[in-house]
């Protein structure tokens, strides 16, 4: 077999594997969509009197629909905040059970398939980046957003910073 032959075959092998990778990926998104058709419908907050009669403006009686207050898609808990920032102070790529090992050190105790669920959330919001095969790390967005620092980051503001970036859990 010449070099022409082996590579004839390497890429054979590449190309099953990508097959192989495309029908796993197909399975995942057809089993995600069967989840999705699955699961409970969200259920509205209080209604007001004008949804209960069907009046034509739509009010809830939830003051931050009605002031624009309260909590914005994408906001966070201090607590998570603080997660986030435990999983980019470990500079790597965690799995569930080590994000898992983060927020009980944070002081957050919720079950491994909360954790699951709250980083899938954090997927669709920017937040955090990867899967569970390479494992997930904070985005760059999100360490911009809330300003996390690891230990050996420069300071920020310049070289006549003074004041030294500290550690998430200090």
């Amino acid at each position: 077999m010449d070099a022409l032959d082996k590579l004839i075959m390497e890429n054979r092998a590449e190309r099953q594997n990508l097959r192989d990778a495309l029908m796993k990926k197909e399975a995942e998104i057809a089993a995600l969509e069967l989840a999705a058709r699955l699961r409970p419908a969200p259920t509205r907050g209080h209604a007001s009197r004008e949804d209960v009669e069907g009046g034509d403006e739509r009010r809830t009686t939830n003051a931050a629909s009605r002031h624009g207050g309260g909590r914005k898609s994408g906001d966070i808990s201090h607590a998570w905040r603080g997660v986030l920032a435990g999983m980019y102070a470990q500079n790597k790529r965690l799995s569930y059970e080590g994000i898992h090992a983060v927020t009980l050190r944070s002081g957050l105790l919720i079950s491994l398939s909360s954790v699951r669920d709250r980083v899938r959330s954090f997927i669709s919001t920017g937040l955090v980046e990867g899967g569970p095969e390479i494992g997930f790390a904070v985005t760059q967005d999100a360490v911009k957003r809330f300003g996390f620092t690891k230990e050996n980051d420069p300071p920020k503001g310049g070289s006549d910073a003074t004041d030294a970036t500290t550690s998430v859990f200090d």
